[in-house]
């Protein structure tokens, strides 16, 4: 019997029972795109996730002090740090290999400020030249002036701090003052020049300060003059040249005493819990197609019988 006699038999029997034949094909098939299907989702949503962690660098190395048990600055809103982060030990790790930037940061969240421009006042939030973007948000545009971290004395204002009547164009160069007011009832004002009015809009004003005049304004909030000497940094951003120096520069940080977070953690954390939600998917898939291969065995007894 040749192998087309047998193609020949086999499709003759189908014949036969043609609805039995339709219903147990389309089970199979259920079966099979219940699977790809349930895989393809896992996969494509890693995919995803892993492209998304990319485009804000995974390179990048997050380091921090690690906070210290009570203490005196504790009752005015921080902790004492165990090992502050200084300018020397920045002005070091800069010199490391596999090291291609080190950023320091200070954040001043706590605080209440206010954005004044002639009459003009609104209150506004304080941060630092932004290193990471966020890939779901569109990318901030300059309406007037720079985009570039600004130097010591001036700053970059959201557009939502422009004040009526004006334009983005008008304010640059022009001079602009940050209120702080203290809980105890103090008032301090910094003057600063407008470098540049950004597009971003997202309902918290905020101005970007470069470091030196925020550690500045948090000494005056927190009575320490010296702030960095005394407290350091509050973050490090390390950029490291490839993925591998970061693995090694986290293992680095952490046996000098640092608390460190890189989004490669992150990411392969988040992996192997997709790896789960993988293999439970597929089992979905897998639970189908058995249930239609019930059905064919089913087929071919009864064909049998």
């Amino acid at each position: 019997m040749t192998l087309q006699d047998i193609a020949r038999t086999a499709l003759s029997n189908l014949g036969r029972r043609k609805v039995r034949t339709v219903l147990t094909s389309m089970g199979v098939i259920v079966g099979i795109l219940t699977i790809v299907t349930m895989v393809s989702l896992g996969v494509g949503v890693q995919r995803e996730i892993t492209r998304q962690f990319s485009v804000l660098g995974l390179e990048n190395v997050f380091v921090r002090p690690r906070l210290a048990e009570g203490g005196f600055f504790t009752q005015f809103g921080g902790q004492q740090r165990q090992k502050p982060i200084t300018d020397a030990i920045v002005a070091r790790w800069r010199t490391l290999p596999n090291v291609s930037a080190v950023t320091p940061l200070v954040t001043l969240d706590e605080a209440t400020a206010l954005f004044a421009y002639g009459d003009n006042s609104k209150r506004v939030a304080l941060s630092g030249p932004a290193i990471l973007s966020n890939p779901l948000l569109r990318p901030a545009e300059a309406l007037a002036g720079t985009l570039d971290p600004p130097p010591p004395g001036a700053l970059i204002i959201d557009k939502d701090l422009v004040p009526a009547g004006l334009t983005a164009a008008e304010l640059v160069g022009k001079q602009a003052t940050i209120v702080l007011r203290s809980p105890r009832g103090e008032e301090q004002r910094y003057e600063f020049a407008i470098a540049g009015v950004s597009s971003r809009s997202n309902g918290d004003d905020a101005a970007q300060l470069n470091v030196a005049d925020l550690a500045a304004m948090k000494g005056w909030w927190y009575n320490q003059p010296d702030y960095v000497q005394s407290q350091g940094y509050d973050q490090v951003v390390v950029r490291a040249a490839d993925i591998n120096g970061a693995s090694k520069l986290v293992g680095a940080f952490r046996s000098e005493g640092f608390s460190v977070q890189s989004l490669e953690l992150i990411l392969d954390t988040a992996n192997r819990a997709f790896a789960v939600i993988n293999i439970m998917l597929a089992s979905v898939g897998g639970l189908a197609l058995f249930v239609a291969s019930l059905g064919i065995v089913n087929t071919m007894i009864m064909a049998i019988y």
